[in-house]
């Protein structure tokens, strides 16, 4: 399967293929130096596998997501700058949903643009975080607060690659598939809460994928339906942010999509799909504790909040709703 995504300046290939890792080598040219970027949590047989394929530096850091940060944003700058890297060069970003964002913000700065090929190996990477040219940084806590759009030259899926991915880190991703569910296709929320969603997990990453693919072309800059893709994600990142990102993004996602929810068939439908994708439940912050985090996320636009609603699912509505509505809806006191 290959989509083509029209991006902002120019259009990208995704290719969702079985052992597409190894077309790696039909995006280097010959002179191109490459740096494959990625974390000590990636398995190193897939970067002994890309250095059969190419000549390639490595740069290697820290997993998590304390080191989407500046401090190693800027270990790699002068990394890159050492070894003379130009923009014509490459960097292979190799890894989950940090690795994705670090590389591709670095990318879109290094030089005003080096380019950059998407390896996901995480389910939220493959369903989310490496489609759509956004990238982003943390600072002081605040998630995703320093960031921007910059496409990718191309996204290699290789669902083969999911094999070595712990059972934690796999419904990780899962999360934002399901979400997809919830406000784009059925189809793609009934695999989870008919739990089916194993036997058809290239389906499942195909269909998320496709409908990312479908609402960030028609808004790119995210000023109008691509809001739609922050179902959850208000309540989310602050919770990710209060516990100092020690909540996996897929799981605070989840929990803030149960938050936003006022229609109890369709929470009850959700709570099935999550216990599907064997979600705890947690001790919820009061609001308060959350406040701060909210009023400083990039969907707060002049005090108020770009909410996003789903009252039938595969579908949703976007509203300009003030930090008090928002406390009234997700009820956490």
């Amino acid at each position: 399967m290959i989509y083509t995504l029209k991006g902002k300046n120019s259009s990208y290939q995704i290719i969702i293929e079985k052992g597409s890792i190894n077309k790696i080598p039909l995006f280097i040219k010959e002179n191109q130096k490459v740096m494959i970027v990625t974390d000590d949590g990636v398995p190193s047989l897939y970067i002994d596998q890309i250095l059969k394929l190419i000549k390639a530096e490595v740069f290697i850091f820290n997993q998590g997501e304390a080191s989407k940060s500046l401090a190693t944003y800027t270990k790699l700058i002068e990394r890159l700058s050492k070894l003379n890297f130009s923009r014509d060069d490459v960097l292979i970003a190799l890894g989950g949903g940090v690795v994705g964002d670090l590389t591709l913000f670095s990318g879109s700065t290094y030089k005003r643009g080096i380019k950059v090929i998407m390896v996901p190996t995480t389910t939220l990477a493959m369903c989310d975080s490496s489609v759509g040219g956004k990238s982003a940084l943390n600072s002081n806590s605040f998630k995703n607060i320093i960031g921007s759009f910059y496409d990718p030259y191309v996204v290699i899926v290789d669902v083969d690659v999911l094999k070595t991915l712990d059972k934690k880190h796999f419904y990780n991703g899962l999360f934002e598939a399901l979400k997809m569910g919830m406000i784009a296709n059925e189809e793609l929320f009934n695999y989870f809460y008919l739990n089916t969603y194993e036997e058809n997990i290239e389906r499942v990453i195909s269909l998320s994928i496709f409908h990312k693919k479908k609402i960030v072309e028609l808004d790119y800059l995210e000023k109008d339906i691509r809001k739609a893709l922050n179902f959850g994600h208000t309540i989310g990142h602050a919770l990710e942010s209060y516990y100092k990102f020690n909540l996996l993004h897929g799981e605070a996602i989840a929990y803030g999509m149960m938050l936003s929810l006022k229609d109890k068939e369709i929470k009850d439908k959700l709570q099935v799909a999550l216990s599907n994708l064997e979600l705890k439940p947690i001790k919820l912050p009061k609001f308060n504790e959350l406040k701060g985090f909210i009023s400083n996320d990039k969907k707060v636009e002049s005090d108020l909040i770009n909410f996003v609603s789903v009252n039938k699912i595969g579908s949703y509505t976007i509203n300009k709703i003030s930090i008090n509505e928002l406390k009234e809806i997700i009820e956490v006191d």
